[in-house]
């Protein structure tokens, strides 16, 4: 979901504390609509995006700001640190 939250895909995604960690931008702002864990919150949430499109705009935008937070560069010098610890 990380790669699609990226690409500027609106994200639908469980409420679970790991996931909001991962799909929240630096400067706070969610790059996910969050649900309910069940089938009835994905449709729910899924038909929130569909009747909201300012909502879409605003996940997708969220989505573009993660690029920061997970750039090779990044990713790559975290790696690096974990290794050399």
């Amino acid at each position: 979901c990380v790669e699609a939250a990226i690409s500027g895909l609106p994200v639908v995604a469980s409420n679970l504390d790991v996931l909001r960690e991962v799909l929240t931008a630096e400067d706070g702002s969610p790059a996910a609509l969050f649900v309910e864990a069940d089938a009835a919150g994905m449709a729910r949430g899924l038909g929130d995006l569909f009747a909201r499109p300012e909502a879409k705009a605003r996940l997708s935008e969220a989505g573009r700001r993660l690029r920061d937070k997970y750039s090779p560069a990044r990713m790559c010098a975290g790696y690096e640190a974990l290794l050399l610890a």
